[in-house]
């Protein structure tokens, strides 16, 4: 059975309805809010670990500027030395800094979406009514394929109008923070539309139960920061390991 066919031809259009129209009254007023709070306690713990990360960060810069100037410039004249040197220095500078911020953000994220759960909720609810307006009844069967290609559509059209909220922070923080939920979102209910018996879903069923939905959304979102922190802190850890490497071996 398509999607199509269980469309609402008559009185629901197959493109996607008007951001205003996608949310209710009340959550007009309560998603950007409880954006902006979210958003708070991630900025709370951005301050709070930013500095430690940016030391960890100015000790790779400086061992690998030094390896670098130690091993590239040596047998250069004096003045291309020193312009190579500042060439590495600024360089690398703007990577450890990006690198600390990319890494405290992730580390904060981690940290925040503790808080999230009123957030995360809501967003579930939009995506539950984006999916009801797409459909003439939410409890008629569709085979997985359908049903995970109309959530993943929902998803992406919900988070794309909540991105336009204003919280004045940064965009790109509001977006990794917000890819990172949505991603979540995704993989929660794409798993348990795969896990769902039978060769059908109806889409009523896979939203019930949202509080149990919440949590396995919010265990993702840890597991995914955790995993990206993980990352992000071995590729410092090997960056650092190479560096000393050298220095002892220059020596």
């Amino acid at each position: 059975m398509e999607i199509a066919a269980a469309m609402n031809t008559n009185s629901v259009p197959l493109s996607a309805p008007p951001d205003n129209m996608l949310l209710s009254n009340t959550q007009q007023t309560d998603v950007p809010a409880l954006l902006k709070i979210s958003m708070a306690h991630f900025v709370a713990a951005l301050q709070r670990w930013f500095l430690p990360h940016l030391l960890a960060g100015v000790g790779i810069f400086l061992l690998v500027a030094y390896v670098t100037a130690s091993t590239l410039f040596v047998s250069w004249a004096f003045a291309f030395k020193w312009l190579g040197i500042l060439g590495v220095l600024s360089i690398y500078g703007v990577v450890a800094f990006g690198y600390s911020l990319f890494t405290s953000c992730v580390f904060a994220l981690r940290l925040a979406c503790g808080e999230w759960n009123d957030f995360i909720d809501n967003i579930l609810l939009l995506v539950q009514e984006r999916t009801s307006n797409q459909l003439v009844d939410m409890n008629m069967g569709l085979t997985k394929p359908e049903a995970t290609h109309l959530v993943r559509g929902s998803v992406r059209d919900v988070f794309s109008s909540v991105k336009n909220q204003q919280t004045g922070l940064p965009r790109g923080l509001v977006i990794l923070c917000l890819g990172m939920l949505a991603a979540a979102v995704r993989t929660v209910l794409s798993a348990k539309i795969m896990k769902w018996s039978g060769r059908t879903i109806q889409m009523g069923k896979l939203f019930a139960g949202r509080a149990t939905l919440v949590g396995a959304i919010f265990l993702n979102l840890h597991f995914f920061t955790t995993l990206l922190l993980g990352l992000c802190y071995f590729v410092g850890a090997m960056v650092l390991v190479f560096n000393i490497y050298f220095v002892f071996l220059l020596k």
